[in-house]
């Protein structure tokens, strides 16, 4: 077939090929860097709002601490009032992270229902090496409730 062709021709018709192969790489990476743009835009999204989330339970946790400490230095009732109330509040900010999370592929959320058994060997752990008598409060809510401070 190309035998019968002038040059001209036959290289008119590899410079169409090329142009051809040119064109179709050229829009696959165009889809591929838009494609690529809407992940980035998504995971940066989930990223942020995530950090948000756990800005708030962050700061929420921290509100409890002061409330927890401060109630069991004087025993006033108001400050284990306050505590409950911040409880309630991380608790609704806990169930909104968690609904965002089960809407965000990009990120894995982690709430597990751990015994406490795995918790208490988990704080031993962290505790091992520090000089201080350091603790932690632990909120377990299917154990109703109940608050644990460890160590014990």
């Amino acid at each position: 077939m190309f035998n019968k062709l002038k040059l001209s021709a036959k290289i008119t018709a590899l410079a169409v090929v090329l142009l051809t192969i040119m064109a179709v790489l050229g829009a696959t990476a165009v889809v591929n860097m838009l494609n690529s743009n809407t992940r980035v835009q998504r995971i940066a999204y989930e990223f942020t709002t995530a950090s948000d989330h756990a800005t708030e339970i962050s700061g929420i946790t921290g509100q409890m601490r002061v409330r927890a400490n401060l109630f069991s230095a004087t025993d006033n009732e108001s400050y284990y009032a306050g505590f409950l109330e911040y409880l309630a509040e991380l608790r609704k900010e806990y169930d909104r992270a968690e609904a965002f999370l089960k809407n965000a592929p990009s990120i894995v959320g982690l709430r597990n229902n751990l015994p406490v058994m795995s918790v208490k060997a988990k704080i031993a752990g962290e505790l091992k090496d520090r000089h201080d008598n350091g603790s932690f409060l632990c909120y377990f809510e299917e154990e109703n409730l109940i608050l644990y401070t460890f160590p014990n």
